[in-house]
């Protein structure tokens, strides 16, 4: 069964069929997204002979009233190896034409990440907690900005980000990917 294309975007019906060939090669994927973004979803074509699970999630704000994000941030878990946190919106705009920025963190740095948030049950925006690590690890840098606590959709409790600080490489990487020439 096709997906009906005059129901979605060229970017959108790309995304769900990347989305679909994951599931079905067996990949977990966690999809965040306002109420009107994620009622674009077919689950039910989405989940056809799927080998992983997908699961949907909503910011608080968003839930509250549907004119707020509640979140703005892009982040992607590819295959337990690599995360991308970025600017770029998954559209054909932002994919495409516009000039974005973004991190691809692969390696050590990412691993102890990616256990963190595999474990974690109800997840706050995984993103989010990239950024803030990013924040502490280089200090006060001009193209990072603060993690906004009215953001967590997740009480936390103790010390949650020690555990993404294991890399002591990691703030000499991003400093070589910040650096402007």
């Amino acid at each position: 069964m096709q997906l009906p294309e005059a129901r979605l975007s060229h970017s959108s019906l790309h995304l769900a069929n990347a989305l679909q060939a994951a599931l079905q090669r067996g990949v977990n994927v966690d999809v965040v997204g306002t109420g009107q973004g994620l009622q674009t979803l077919d689950i039910t074509w989405l989940s056809q002979n799927a080998q992983g699970r997908i699961r949907l999630f909503r910011p608080k704000e968003n839930m509250a009233d549907a004119q707020r994000l509640g979140s703005h941030a892009k982040f992607c878990v590819a295959d337990g190896i690599a995360a991308y946190v970025g600017s770029a919106n998954l559209t054909a705009p932002g994919l495409g034409r516009h000039l974005e920025m973004g991190l691809l963190v692969q390696g050590d740095e990412f691993r102890t990440y990616h256990e963190l948030i595999s474990e974690t049950t109800v997840p706050s925006f995984p993103g989010l907690v990239l950024a803030e690590t990013v924040w502490r690890s280089l200090g006060a840098a001009p193209v990072f900005r603060p993690f906004s606590p009215g953001y967590v959709w997740q009480a936390y409790e103790g010390e949650v980000y020690k555990p993404l600080m294991v890399s002591p490489d990691l703030k000499h990487k991003l400093s070589e990917l910040l650096i402007l020439k």
